[in-house]
This record gives structure tokens, sequence and C-alpha cells, in this order.
């Protein structure tokens, strides 16, 4: 999810400089890119989303336990060495 959130930080970041910018032009080409950088993120956060959807098909009645916070953590081992 990194990249997603990454794309929407420079989305931002070209909202804040259109709103600097005086020349209506510049501006426009800045909120243009802003938009474009909110699509990556959306058609990110689907892809993932669409991913996350396969595994969970894929992995069957079997693997949904796991999805579903029924996994228990392993006890560790110690080793006593005399």
């Amino acid at each position: 999810m990194r990249k997603g959130l990454q794309y929407l930080d420079r989305a931002v970041a070209c909202h804040k400089m259109a709103d600097q910018v005086r020349d209506a032009h510049h501006r426009e080409q800045l909120e243009s890119m802003a938009q474009e950088w909110e699509a990556l993120a959306s058609e990110y956060a689907s892809e993932l989303a669409k991913a996350k959807k396969r595994a969970q098909q894929q992995a069957g009645p079997a693997g949904r336990g796991l999805q579903s916070g029924a996994f228990r953590r392993a006890r560790p081992l110690l080793y006593i060495v005399k």
C-alpha cells in the first residue's frame, strides 16, 4: 500500500503547488497532474483489492481460518543447553 500512499502524496503536492502558482496555464497543468496521481492511486487500490480477493479464493476453506484471525502464534521453543 505504500505505493498508493506515495501517489496520493504526489497528488497533494501538485494541488499545493497549483494553489501557489499565478499562471493559469501552469495551475491547470498541476491540477491535471494531481488528478492523474489520484487516478493511479485509485487503480492501485483496486488492483490490491482484486489480488486479495483472488488469494482468498485460491486459499479455499482451509486457508480462510487464517484470514479470519483464527491463526494462533506458535510458542517459541526453548532449548536448554547443559
